[in-house]
């Protein structure tokens, strides 16, 4: 019998990132909903021999005729969806003992995380600014080492101090916020999962003993009202949100989560799966997760601004200080670790394991989409055009455990303004805070990125634009052209959708 074909198990990984990138303009390929939708399209592009042929050749060509036969296959098979990757790792690495088959993808998933990381510390990309630069790997030496985390807590405490929850330009309401804590639950229901294996039984060292004392306390040292999961789902409690156990495949197959939700989870329990094969990652993840717990602390202002419950990030930003405790716990581990690696093996395996150690350090910033995948839903929602997954059943607590169905054909599909509304919504959170006092009309464009369709409204009636006439408007003709101050801001994609 032929293997079933489904969607995030064969034909997603077809896409690459950059032919993501290339379409994003108009939808997602990575996005099962939208690829079912436009298969038809797809298909006809990925055989055109013409320009329109996907992918372009810019971005590596045409597929070699085995691809096509397989998205051809996949169409004409019913274009079955299947679990996306990371969610089927979330429940049968939970359920380990269950799964046994599922070990060597996990192996596999873990490797590919890392790689992915590999890419990152050698060349940050330009869009993480400064702190891409604290990410790039550099040759270990105990000055060096703190100098880099004193440089990254610096940066954070920065950021951190700027932070005003008014002028956010992600959450517009206490309704962002709540969605937000919904769509982190996967990570923060689990906390602690990287090291459920690489703090074992029986006689210990310093290395397994500070390690140990961070597992404990992400447990609750033997208290359930501190066991840091059961925090979160109180907190979930608080705003309404009710899911099914975390063990449960109910809660991996809940539509409601966005599917990059589970990726940071994913790779916490593909790497803690194998904790003596990764043990440098793991203590290069702990370090992050520890050391950088400020990143967290705008979520405390955020939550006092909506009326929230910050309980769950407060006790974070005490418990993981970098002084004496999680964050210098996780500190003093690789130390250590290291001082053996040299004493076993010299100089040269110490900078062999502590580059393992930066590619786990930098392993959350390569591992999945969930902020632009968090910013794309809300976006949606505040246009009315958020589609729940079609061709699914979605249980909905709300209401009273009826079944409810819905389909995309109930939605309608994105026309040219809902194209470029969408556009001008990716660009909102930079662009929004680049235009000084400039104004259309009466009012300040930076504050009209915040309303991405009365932005569009009060453009079109600007003197930047010139009705039914692109070559003559000046968005167009003077500000986006090689001397023009928004050069290269747009792609040719999203340049190619204006003159439309």
């Amino acid at each position: 019998m032929d293997k079933e074909i489904t969607f995030y198990q064969d034909i997603k990984p077809l896409f690459r990132e950059k032919d993501r990138n290339c379409m994003y303009f108009s939808f997602d390929l990575y996005n099962y909903e939208a690829v079912y939708d436009k298969a038809d399209e797809i298909y006809k592009r990925l055989t055109s021999e013409n320009e329109g042929q996907m992918p372009p050749s810019g971005a590596g060509g045409k597929w070699n005729q085995e691809k096509i036969d397989k998205f051809k296959k996949w169409m004409e098979t019913g274009k079955k969806k299947g679990l996306p990757p990371e969610r089927e790792a979330f429940y049968k690495l939970l359920n380990n003992e269950s799964f046994p088959e599922f070990l060597p993808t996990a192996k596999k998933m873990a490797y590919e995380y890392l790689d992915k990381a590999k890419s990152l510390i050698e060349n940050p990309p330009s869009e993480l600014g400064r702190y891409g630069k604290l990410l790039k790997h550099f040759e270990f030496t105990q000055d060096a080492f703190n100098k880099r985390l004193q440089h990254i807590y610096d940066y954070v405490k920065e950021e951190v101090d700027k932070y005003e929850p008014a002028n956010d330009p992600i959450y517009n309401s206490r309704k962002d916020v709540i969605e937000s804590i919904r769509q982190w639950a996967p990570f923060n229901q689990t906390d602690g999962a990287w090291l459920r294996y690489a703090v074992k039984l029986g006689p210990t060292d310093e290395i397994t003993s500070l390690l140990s004392e961070i597992l404990q306390d992400e447990l609750g040292n033997g208290k359930v009202e501190h066991n840091h999961s059961t925090l979160y789902t109180t907190l979930l409690a608080s705003c309404g949100i009710h899911l099914p156990e975390v063990y449960q495949k109910a809660y991996a197959e809940d539509p409601r989560f966005l599917d990059s939700a589970f990726s940071i989870p994913a790779l916490s329990l593909c790497i803690s799966q194998f904790s003596d094969l990764f043990f440098p990652e793991i203590l290069g993840f702990t370090l992050l997760i520890e050391w950088t717990v400020l990143e967290v602390a705008p979520n405390i202002k955020l939550f006092k601004y909506y009326g929230l419950n910050p309980h769950f990030y407060e006790m974070h930003v005490a418990i993981d200080n970098a002084s004496s405790g999680h964050g210098a716990n996780a500190k003093r581990s690789i130390e250590l670790y290291l001082d053996h690696v040299r004493q076993n093996g010299g100089d040269d395996a110490v900078q062999e394991h502590w580059r393992r150690i930066w590619i786990g350090f930098a392993s959350l910033w390569s591992a999945g989409t969930l902020a632009r995948d968090f910013e794309e839903m809300l976006y949606q929602k505040r246009i009315g055009r958020y589609e729940f997954p079609s061709h699914i059943m979605i249980y909905d607590h709300a209401l009273s455990h009826n079944i409810v169905n819905i389909g995309k054909s109930q939605l309608g599909k994105p026309d040219l303004r809902q194209r470029m509304i969408k556009m001008i919504a990716h660009k909102a959170p930079y662009a929004s805070r680049n235009h000084n006092d400039r104004k259309f009309g009466d009012k300040f464009i930076n504050e009209l990125f915040n309303n991405p369709e009365g932005f569009l409204d009060a453009l079109v009636e600007s003197s930047y634009v010139v009705k039914g006439d692109p070559k003559n408007s000046p968005i167009l003709s003077r500000l986006t052209t090689w001397d023009g101050p928004m050069y290269k801001v747009f792609t040719e994609e999203e340049l190619n959708l204006w003159n439309e």
